[in-house]
């Protein structure tokens, strides 16, 4: 039931989130716009890395944590000797996957942060305004991609690595 609850940030459209989320901060009396941008940003990434994280738990060997509960290690133990090991290319395409969807976030960005905060898609979106510049936009739009094609790409080399076979000796 949470995870299904996490998932409703990828359901509803981005600006309706963020015309919700402002209303909240307002009532919350969080009028500091940076911080609104962080915890919305927060709240739209997390189902993102969520759904990779539970990914990676499950994808841990069973028999690993019984060896090591046989063994005598307490739960902190077993997370740090057996979990970490196996999550890190989970955690590691988690963080990079937010950062990207962040990256990307304008709804937020824009209700929130407007007119202190300029972020690249907000920028990107006044290229697309009255003034319609076609080479700004273009390029404005190229520094917003390349940067999640490289993360991408790097999120890509994580999760087909052999990390399983190299820390289990398994392969």
């Amino acid at each position: 039931m949470a995870e299904l609850l996490t998932l409703i940030p990828l359901v509803i459209p981005g600006m309706i989130i963020a015309l919700f989320f402002s209303q909240m901060l307002l009532s919350l009396n969080i009028t500091t716009p940076f911080i609104g941008i962080v915890i919305g940003h927060t709240v739209m990434a997390l189902p993102y890395a969520i759904r990779i994280l539970s990914a990676g738990f499950s994808a841990v060997p069973q028999d690993l944590i019984d060896a090591s509960r046989d063994l005598g290690a307490s739960k902190l133990t077993t997370f740090k000797d057996v979990y970490l090991p196996m999550l890190k290319p989970s955690f590691l395409a988690a963080i990079i996957f937010c950062l990207v969807k962040s990256l990307e976030e304008f709804a937020i960005a824009f209700v929130i942060g407007s007119p202190d905060f300029i972020t690249v898609p907000t920028i990107l979106y006044s290229f697309l305004g009255y003034s319609f510049i076609r080479p700004n936009a273009a390029v404005v739009s190229l520094i917003l991609m390349i940067p999640n094609i490289i993360l991408m790409m790097i999120i890509e080399k994580l999760l087909k690595g052999n990390y399983l076979s190299q820390s289990t000796g398994k392969a």
